[in-house]
């Protein structure tokens, strides 16, 4: 097979960037993406000025007979609305762990407001009193932040909403973020995800919604989210609604990716 060069750049086209499955190839320089299918494998890809862009038809599209995504069932705490051109879809972050959490910050709490209490009371010098309610302001930080996080585990509720030509997503009654508002006229296109915290007895996984606009830049819609079901069902049904055709994205999750 002859060379193949790179319509958007000019560049070789590395045949390790080749996806037999789809029959798609991707430059490894510019990183635009071509469909194989739809060009003659004997002939040198015609040149065109770096400064092009890849046209519709050079992008990934699976050939006919070529296995698709399996579709990914809706996740059961979904709750989920409908229009012609309207998907609106809610949950609850309520997590038993929430309530775990929700002792944990009481007992915190309990220490700081305790130590500032003997803070007050104490008959100390005045460089010693300072000290004493300066040294406990991290402590109390820290206490204000599980607090927050565990009420809004017990509380909140996110919606997901596209509509208008916008996506937006909010997180109720207490803010949290990301929380954007997003022209579906700039989406590229949707994948998932996954955020590692690595802790001293445990590793905590979660799963994140992101997107990358037509000027290639990448935004986080979700995170936190616990089951990759649930990233996965997102980005199908809004791709489904907005016509995004499914392509790779590097460091996408997949619907068999294992769970670490």
């Amino acid at each position: 097979m002859r060379e193949l060069s790179c319509r958007a750049c000019g560049a070789a086209l590395d045949g390790e960037q080749l996806d037999r499955r789809l029959a798609i190839i991707i430059c490894s320089h510019c990183g635009a993406i071509f469909d194989l299918a739809r060009r003659d494998m004997g002939g040198v890809a015609p040149e065109t000025p770096p400064s092009a862009s890849p046209s519709q038809g050079d992008l990934a599209r699976p050939p006919k007979g070529a296995p698709e995504r399996a579709p990914v069932a809706m996740p059961s705490r979904f709750r989920v609305e409908r229009g012609p051109s309207r998907l609106a879809v809610r949950w609850r972050w309520f997590q038993w762990s929430d309530v775990l959490l929700l002792f944990f910050a009481i007992m915190w709490d309990s220490f700081v407001v305790g130590f500032y209490g003997m803070a007050v009371v104490a008959n100390a010098p005045g460089p010693v009193r300072v000290f004493m309610f300066v040294l406990p302001i991290a402590h109390l930080a820290v206490g204000v932040g599980i607090t927050y996080r565990a009420f809004a585990g017990l509380l909140n509720t996110t919606s997901l909403v596209v509509e208008d030509h916008t996506l937006s997503v909010r997180h109720s009654p207490l803010p949290w973020r990301p929380a954007p508002t997003i022209q579906v006229d700039s989406l590229e296109q949707l994948y998932t995800s996954k955020a590692v915290q690595h802790g001293k007895k445990k590793t905590a996984v979660t799963y994140e919604l992101r997107a990358v606009t037509r000027d290639h830049q990448g935004l986080l819609l979700l995170r936190g989210l616990h089951s990759l079901d649930q990233a996965l069902w997102l980005e199908q049904e809004i791709e489904l609604l907005l016509d995004i055709r499914d392509r790779p994205v590097a460091g996408e999750l997949k619907s068999d990716d294992a769970q670490l």
